[in-house]
């Protein structure tokens, strides 16, 4: 049977099985971390607007990012918003890249200016309170930990002071955290004079959002976007920076399994070449001979995986308590994808094994000292 030859062959030899093996497990793991990378940073991208419950955002004329450029519309555009017919409310945020200039460093952070009473704030708190007054701020528990910034402590925001009413959780990424001030506190640091940069508009249940959209861009001159497009916007542009390095180092990593595993499979069908000719010489067809290697191929390619998501995962454990602004994320999907990596490291593995097979002369296996 070829599976039971390709068991036996290849754990004759342990410390050759174990580097395969270990070789898969290598591409595995860093296959599944650097898309989960990806993936979390994605998520980080989209985690404002996917815990507000706008619908649409209104921007200024022609823009449909939401962190990608700066975006300033009229304050007195948000009234004809709200009369618009299936306008449920239409909250009023600032929101605007700045650098902080905090004790142990300075720090690239994402601000945003809200109304308490009406919503686009935090969504979920660590520490402290998110009803905050004119003189405090909330700032994300990640960058906070960083420079020992802890709820009641007083820190300056661009010449301004302000006490910290508050840790808030999930508002992290790799780049930047973000801090929360009220509206009319951004307003001032920023000099918009009242003027927010996008209105979160919900929609009334059952409105038609196209209808919406085109009474609210006739209505105001305004650009109009779904949600969901808005973010597909920004993950776009947030992962072109670093999506061809990324694929790049998967490439490389799929590449490191190949070779492992090709070369352990490769070296023990040269070694038993004499073994393989004496079964060709008594009627074993090429084709059983090639289940023998890809049965290796798979033996080891499948172990590496199981070792592989396993290592993956202990890995994001790791990384989650020493760089905790790195977001992993995995799901079934991709674990279930991965297991074809691992197949078709398998299959590109096995071509130079059976081509030295095919290769091999059945008379091999009555010369001696072979």
């Amino acid at each position: 049977m070829p599976v039971p030859i390709a068991t036996k062959t290849l754990f004759e030899r342990k410390l050759r099985f174990a580097l395969s093996t270990g070789g898969v497990a290598l591409s595995i793991m860093l296959i599944l971390i650097l898309n989960g990378l990806s993936a979390g940073v994605a998520d980080q991208v989209t985690a404002y607007l996917d815990n507000q419950t706008a619908s649409l955002i209104v921007s200024q004329k022609g823009l449909r990012n939401f962190l990608g450029a700066t975006s300033i519309i009229p304050s007195s555009t948000a009234d004809p918003v709200r009369e618009v017919p299936g306008v449920r409310s239409a909250v009023p945020v600032i929101v605007q890249y700045v650098v902080l200039d905090l004790p142990s460093r300075k720090e690239f952070s994402l601000l945003v200016g809200f109304d308490r009473r009406q919503g686009g704030g935090p969504w979920s708190m660590r520490q402290g309170t998110a009803d905050i007054a004119g003189d405090e701020a909330i700032f994300d528990a990640v960058v906070a930990g960083r420079h020992d910034i802890e709820a009641g402590d007083e820190v300056q925001v661009l010449g301004r002071e302000f006490k910290v009413a508050g840790l808030s959780g999930g508002t992290s990424s790799w780049m930047t955290g973000t801090f929360f001030v009220t509206f009319d506190a951004a307003s001032e640091l920023l000099a918009t004079r009242g003027n927010p940069s996008f209105l979160l508009v919900r929609l009334d249940s059952g409105a038609s959002a196209s209808r919406v959209i085109r009474d609210i861009e006739a209505e105001t001159g305004l650009t109009v976007t779904r949600k969901s497009v808005m973010n597909a916007n920004d993950v776009k542009l947030y992962l072109d920076v670093f999506q061809g390095p990324v694929n790049l180092m998967v490439g490389i990593a799929f590449l490191i399994g190949v070779v492992l595993v090709g070369m352990t499979i490769y070296t023990a069908t040269v070694e038993r070449a004499k073994q393989y000719g004496a079964l060709k010489a008594i009627g074993i067809r090429n084709g059983r001979l090639y289940l023998i290697v890809l049965g290796q191929a798979l033996i080891a390619s499948i172990a590496g995986f199981v070792l592989g998501v396993g290592l993956a995962f202990a890995v994001r454990a790791l990384l989650g308590l020493v760089t905790p602004q790195f977001l992993i994320v995995f799901d079934y999907a991709a674990i279930a994808r991965l297991s074809l990596v691992a197949l078709a490291i398998s299959l590109a593995a096995s071509y130079l094994p059976v081509r030295a097979l095919a290769g091999i002369d059945p008379a091999i296996a009555f010369k001696r000292g072979v």
